[in-house]
């Protein structure tokens, strides 16, 4: 490639066909969205607004491990059978908790972080080779499996009771 003149230091470069005048991506800016008044988008992958409302209605707006009221607190909606492993965002694979991943103190946080498998035994998380609908959760001290608009008692998975089992106590 032929120059017509010698390259300068500090000199402005000229635009060729290779750049672009626009960026290819574009920052998702939520509180720009607001000011112009269209609605804040949900994250990629989350539940949608009518999943996300159908769980609070069915959990009674109360964290479904250790009952604590959740009107006006931080809560999570847990995902059972993580998205990861192909968990999907339905109301039965979902599940009404209290704090965050993140924040210490919160039963969400015990279920991802602090003790996995008795969460898995008490339902909280789904292992491997499972449906969702066929591993109840422990709560409030009774077994139920969470549906679409309503929790059904039943008995425990005989992996959850089994002794032998790997989630065994």
């Amino acid at each position: 490639m032929k120059r017509n003149a010698p390259l300068r230091r500090g000199a402005p470069l000229k635009r060729t066909l290779l750049q672009r005048k626009k960026p290819l991506l574009v920052r998702y800016d939520a509180a720009a969205r607001q000011r112009r008044g269209l609605p804040a988008r949900p994250r990629p992958g989350s539940p949608s607004r009518a999943a996300r409302e159908a769980v609070l209605e069915r959990d009674g707006w109360c964290c479904q491990r250790c009952g604590r009221a959740l009107a006006g607190a931080a809560y999570s909606l847990q995902h059972r059978l993580p998205r990861g492993r192909a968990g999907g965002n339905a109301p039965a694979n979902l599940v009404l908790v209290c704090g965050s991943a993140t924040t210490p103190g919160g039963c969400h946080n015990w279920i991802e972080h602090q003790d996995r498998r008795a969460a898995t035994r008490e339902g909280w998380l789904v292992p491997s080779g499972i449906a969702p609908e066929d591993w109840p959760v422990r709560r409030h001290d009774d077994w139920a499996l969470p549906g679409e608009t309503r929790w059904a008692p039943c008995l425990p998975h005989p992996l959850q009771v089994d002794p032998e089992s790997r989630w065994a106590a």
